[in-house]
């Protein structure tokens, strides 16, 4: 039993930034490396780029009293200790998107699938959708279609993009969380926990739909939009094309889908920590059709 003037040796508790993913100016489209930054996506000065968050990690060392102690050792009684490490234990897990894990996808399939002529005949929209999650190797295949890299050599992506800004974030919304589509290393990236479906719309269906993908543009990658501002307006005519790739992915595997507009954007914005330069745009909803 440790007598009154027990102790244990603390070394201070030190934080320790998250890995950024980010795509630099200088680096070719779809390229991108780490740094350590606070924001899940870049500030605008930071450069273009796609980024995973949250708030730093603690990380406690707890030794045992030595004969000896150092300078830079703090001393503390035995209930103190306990309270320091309740408050760094809760602070350490404050950030919703830190305790999710990145979801490495499998390779993506890009063969087979419908004709063409025959896709373009059964493209709809539904509002009805199973709950039944959609299997990772359909949602790596979903994912390429809608705005995946199909020539690497120069990381150009399924769908255009204006002047190649390529502005539009891909956000997959879950009921196990909300992540970034990293098209380059075919990764969902940690953005949120917890269940964000319903702020994905007004509708009554979207908090029952297994999936629901965002269409987000970053501005700050629009070289050239506080000169010539008339060109914001191609956020929309860029986020069309990977809608449309959705919608003909869907019609070829039998999903049912339905793009959405009509969305409470504050709210959903917070949730994700999005900053002014970045605008959502679309929501789209994909499953299996409604029983």
């Amino acid at each position: 039993m440790l007598g009154p003037a027990s102790c244990l040796t603390v070394r201070a508790i030190e934080r320790e930034p998250p890995t950024v993913y980010t795509r630099g100016e200088s680096d070719s489209p779809g390229h991108y490396h780490s740094q350590g930054a606070c924001s899940w996506w870049n500030e605008p000065s930071n450069g273009s780029g796609i980024s995973s968050t949250g708030n730093a990690r603690t990380h406690h060392t707890v030794e045992t009293l030595n004969t000896q102690s150092s300078n830079n050792m703090l001393w503390f009684p035995i209930p103190v200790l306990a309270l320091i490490l309740s408050w760094a234990m809760a602070s350490g897990t404050s950030s919703g998107a830190e305790v999710l894990a990145p979801i490495q996808l499998p390779p993506p399939q890009t063969d087979g699938g419908r004709p063409l002529m025959q896709v373009l005949k059964l493209r709809s929209t539904s509002r009805s959708f199973a709950p039944d999650p959609i299997p990772a190797q359909t949602l790596s295949n979903l994912l390429w279609a809608a705005w995946g890299i199909n020539r690497p050599a120069n990381g150009k992506r399924t769908a255009p993009s204006a002047r190649n800004w390529q502005e539009i974030d891909l956000v997959v919304v879950r009921a196990d969380g909300t992540f970034l589509y990293d098209a380059v290393a075919n990764r969902l990236r940690p953005l949120a926990a917890g269940d964000h479906r319903a702020l994905t719309g007004v509708d009554s269906f979207v908090k029952n739909a297994p999936l629901t993908l965002l269409l987000v543009a970053d501005t700050s990658r629009m070289e050239g939009l506080e000169k010539y501002p008339e060109t914001r307006q191609w956020i929309w005519a860029d986020a069309g094309f990977i809608s449309q790739n959705i919608y003909l992915f869907c019609a070829s595997e039998g999903l049912a889908t339905g793009v959405r507009a009509y969305i409470d954007r504050p709210p959903l914005a917070k949730a994700l920590g999005l900053r002014e330069h970045q605008v959502i745009l679309l929501a789209q909803c994909v499953g299996r059709p409604g029983r």
